[in-house]
């Protein structure tokens, strides 16, 4: 028996708290979702300080990388996906372990409350990112060991980036633009290949049938797919456009945005999420969305544009609509 089916029960014991609990734990899970990271790294950059926002967007784009290979590698099941007797009250499509939301919570949250050390942050840091671990065992769609190898690498990411942190911003400061640009290239495709070999290395692999009929409880409509690539070109492409467009953003001079008035960030936020919107939802609308060279290709530009807008486009559109000027940004400490 393989050794997550010995915490079936204690799942079960958990679940037993009742369905009235549902609501609750899915909103703390959604603390743990890219889509709140979407919401939440753009509002750091664009209105708490550029270089938190940044940070925190690398740190994304890595533990989410990181996350995405590890499951693969282990290919692990989901709880409702192996017994009948677990509620799923959520639908996931990749593999459990380790859970992406422990291991983003870990290290985004806890990147938070290291760069901005304030004890109350803190303490709302530790707290999230306890009840997300938790509100996904209640969901049922991770086991508790996949919590705890996600909070155990989320936090290995952490120390190993805030430690590498200012030696890499101090080897980049001596590069030239077209060796960064190169370096980001490189990158890039790297966080590419290291998603996508472990599932090329799979070959013609198939979820077992019973995972398939378990897991349909939740949603007949989208089968599990644990093995798709989007997440590939998704993560390389967006990586690209962050990294690259941050380069670009550091030679303009704009300087590091962390001022303004109550309405200047509030425009702020609410012309560059348009751009976000139209670029994630707009484009995603009309480019295709099949599992081939082309469609996986256009994700890729698409998800580097949204990068590039976050961090480059957006603030030079600020500066043109006077949302941020000299009194609304530091020069960066040489």
């Amino acid at each position: 028996m393989p050794y997550w089916m010995q915490e079936i029960g204690w799942i079960q014991a958990i679940q037993q708290i009742g369905s009235l609990f549902e609501s609750p734990m899915k909103a703390i899970s959604f603390l743990g979702t890219e889509g709140f990271y979407l919401i939440l790294m753009p509002f750091l950059y664009w209105c708490v300080d550029s270089a938190i926002g940044f940070r925190v967007g690398l740190m994304l784009l890595l533990s989410n990388g990181m996350n995405t290979f590890a499951k693969v590698a282990l290919h692990n099941p989901r709880p409702y996906w192996v017994d009948n007797r677990i509620i799923p009250y959520a639908h996931e499509t990749s593999f459990g372990a380790p859970s992406g939301h422990a291991m983003n919570s870990a290290s985004i949250w806890g990147l938070l409350a290291a760069s901005i050390r304030r004890r109350w942050l803190t303490i709302v840091c530790v707290v999230t990112i306890i009840l997300i671990g938790f509100s996904r065992v209640y969901l049922g769609v991770h086991f508790i060991s996949d919590v705890l190898l996600g909070w155990l690498l989320g936090a290995a990411l952490l120390v190993v980036f805030i430690r590498l942190d200012p030696v890499m911003a101090e080897m980049l400061r001596r590069r030239s633009m077209w060796q960064i640009t190169l370096i980001c290239i490189a990158s890039s495709i790297a966080i590419l290949i290291m998603i996508a070999l472990p599932v090329w290395l799979m070959g013609d692999w198939q979820a077992p049938a019973t995972w398939q009929e378990l897991a349909a409880r939740a949603d007949a409509n989208t089968p599990i797919h644990p093995l798709n690539l989007t997440n590939a070109f998704t993560i390389s492409g967006i990586w690209l456009g962050t990294t690259l467009g941050y380069a670009w953003f550091k030679q303009l001079k704009i300087g590091r945005i962390n001022k303004g008035t109550f309405g200047n960030l509030a425009l702020r936020y609410l012309v560059g999420m348009a751009g976000v919107i139209i670029l994630w939802y707009g484009l995603g609308q009309v480019l295709p969305r099949n599992e081939d060279v082309v469609s996986y290709g256009l994700r890729y530009v698409r998800y580097a544009l949204i990068g590039a807008w976050i961090v480059l486009f957006a603030p030079m559109l600020f500066v043109k609509l006077r949302l941020i000027n000299n009194q609304t940004m530091v020069k960066e400490v040489e």
